[in-house]
């Protein structure tokens, strides 16, 4: 499987992300955007985490859901 790949990603943070988080983006660093789907799972928020944090001290709020997410990339 290639590295960088959506399921690269999952199948490399998965034991340090809580359930319900799905990557989909890396930024420059080794942050990552995902899908939150343990809230709301018919239409997840968009977070940023930070593997090397520690609990929800490593998750950032993005947009509440993709379409924002996108949205607030063209301003």
């Amino acid at each position: 499987m290639p590295e960088e790949s959506v399921q690269w990603a999952y199948d490399f943070l998965r034991e340090h992300i809580p359930p319900g988080l799905y990557p989909f983006a890396r930024n420059i660093g080794s942050n990552y955007f995902c899908f939150d789907y343990r809230q709301t799972p018919r239409n997840p928020r968009i977070v940023f985490i930070f593997p090397e944090g520690e609990g929800e001290d490593a998750i950032l709020f993005v947009a509440d859901n993709f379409t924002r997410f996108l949205d607030s990339l063209k301003d």
